[in-house]
């Protein structure tokens, strides 16, 4: 579908830094982080007219195991 939004880096770290305002490089240090612990992966996604983009995907098997979310019980 031509209007999904897909999360990469770039803009997660934007969005991120302009909403709570902490520096961009801050925020890109932290999710940079993220991704080398393997809380969140790189992945390239095939998007419209054979383009590819790197999108962001969170690992939630490793991300619950770790404590740091608990899915909800309902």
């Amino acid at each position: 579908n031509q209007h999904d939004v897909y999360p990469t880096f770039g803009r997660t770290t934007q969005i991120i830094s302009e909403d709570y305002g902490v520096e961009y490089d801050i925020i890109k240090q932290l999710l940079s982080g993220l991704i080398g612990d393997g809380y969140i992966a790189q992945l390239t996604k095939d998007i419209r007219y054979r383009q590819q983009i790197r999108i962001l995907e969170p690992n939630w098997t490793l991300i619950e195991k770790d404590g740091l979310w608990i899915k909800d019980s309902y």
